[in-house]
């Protein structure tokens, strides 16, 4: 007992010299919430409905970029758009760091997304992103593999008789799930195939467990012990063993193209990229590799998932709450699309009221509220201020979504927001992935199609 007490004297004497330390480096803090030693603001956080709303009404009161502490880590949170821009896109070599610093020997345990910002990231991300800008894939088209998903998903639901009142989250996921798989590694799998609802799974796991305690309470040294299971911490072993999963199911698929690749015709992703790899120079293989393969198919997989599938249960859920937005939705399909063919991507650009409904459902619901994490990579000053190595920046999309100012009645769903006095679309810059941070995972084309997966009608589902 003894050891245990002078053992946990120790971790406290640590912390606090670790406490003192980080508060007494460098100069003036941005403004914000005073915090408790070690746990900061952390109790002060509103969980059941989310910190984002915590972090909007604290900004009304320190302003639309502050500090904080969660637990013993310094948080900037901004709702600012140009403090944005300004942090991720004009300087993203300062701000763009990654979560927690992984040796890059497990970089495909990890993912892809988890690369330190520089030069190898910055290649990769380019190469996968000229590949996924692409509007074909092998033979087919992305509006020809979106279309006939979405028509097995109104065979699905036909053929079971769903007549009643059910919840369709489960179903878009497996639909989801199938296009970004088909875009992998052309395979399909039927809604009830036990090998895709357990990819599911994972992916739920991932979004379960990735929360603001384990990210921001627990040291990167913690994380990384308890990933590779030499600690019984459960949140991060549940982590370590979905990314496993999904990391030996695209290994076992990337071994299934190498017997029968054929460089001069390219099937899909993991074909496109075993290509690469075959015809780079050794120097040029070293951004590109087996490893990075599989840990960039794991991210497009896990990140395009949840995000597209629960956009779109929302956006039908919001829809039925308006009846207006419904039957003018319904209208300009009718006009522009009709019944005789299924829509594509062109379509768009003569939809300017559809487009306006998918704005406002993303802005209206934000499926990632507070987006992608963050970190300060060197000691830097902002609008005079000092940020400390290490500082961990969340931009609160959700409160930037939500501010008065910007969009009147920000709680109410109104399409119309966004429509002029002469009915064109109106692209509004805070909305729908208009703020592009370089470190921007590079599925977002993935949702961009998958977004524009058609509403079911109606009267006829099978348009």
């Amino acid at each position: 007992m003894a050891a245990v007490g002078l053992l946990i004297g120790v971790c406290i004497l640590i912390l606090a010299l670790a406490f003192f330390r980080r508060n007494q480096k460098g100069g003036k803090r941005l403004p914000g919430p005073r915090g408790l030693p070690f746990v900061g603001t952390y109790f002060s956080l509103d969980f059941k409905r989310g910190p984002q709303v915590t972090f909007h009404e604290w900004a009304k009161k320190y302003g639309k970029t502050f500090c904080c502490q969660i637990g013993m880590t310094d948080v900037i949170i901004t709702e600012d758009f140009d403090d944005m821009d300004y942090m991720f896109r004009k300087f993203p070599e300062t701000y763009n760091g990654r979560l927690f610093d992984i040796p890059d020997e497990y970089d495909t345990e990890i993912g892809f997304a988890n690369l330190p910002f520089g030069k190898k990231w910055k290649e990769i991300r380019s190469f996968i992103t000229s590949i996924l800008n692409a509007t074909t894939l092998g033979p087919r088209t992305y509006d020809d593999i979106i279309a006939g998903e979405f028509q097995e998903l109104c065979r699905y639901i036909n053929n079971r008789q769903l007549n009643k009142a059910f919840y369709p989250g489960d179903l878009y996921a497996r639909s989801v799930a199938n296009v970004l798989i088909y875009t992998l590694c052309q395979k399909r799998y039927d809604y009830d195939n036990k090998e895709v609802l357990e990819q599911i799974e994972a992916v739920d796991t991932l979004g379960r467990s990735l929360t603001i305690p384990m990210l921001f309470c627990m040291p990167g040294i913690l994380y990384l012990l308890g990933i590779k299971g030499y600690l019984p911490i459960k949140s991060v072993q549940n982590i370590g063993n979905a990314t496993k999963y999904l990391a030996q199911i695209c290994a076992e698929n990337i071994e299934e193209h190498k017997k029968d690749f054929d460089p001069k015709q390219p099937r899909d992703f993991i074909d496109m990229c075993l290509k690469q790899i075959a015809e780079g120079s050794p120097k040029d293989k070293s951004f590109l590799t087996v490893n990075s393969l599989n840990g960039a198919s794991t991210d497009i997989f896990s990140a395009g998932l949840e995000s597209t599938a629960l956009s779109l249960v929302w956006t039908i859920a919001l829809i039925s709450s308006r009846p207006d937005v419904e039957e003018r939705l319904e209208k300009e399909v009718e006009e522009v699309i009709g019944y005789e063919r299924n829509p594509c991507l062109a379509d768009r650009e003569n939809m300017p009221y559809t487009k306006a409904v998918i704005q406002e459902s993303l802005r209206y619901v934000t499926v990632a509220p507070l987006g992608v994490y963050h970190k300060v990579q060197k000691d830097t000053w902002f609008k005079g201020y000092f940020l400390p190595k290490d500082t961990m920046i969340l931009p609160n999309l959700w409160g930037m979504h939500h501010d008065p100012d910007t969009f009147p009645e920000p709680d109410k769903f109104k399409p119309e927001r966004f429509i002029d006095s002469k009915g064109n679309f109106i692209k509004h810059r805070k909305v729908g992935g208009a703020l592009r941070s370089r470190r921007q995972i590079v599925s977002r084309r993935g949702n961009r199609y998958e977004g524009n997966l058609p509403f079911p009608d109606q009267h006829n589902p099978e348009i």
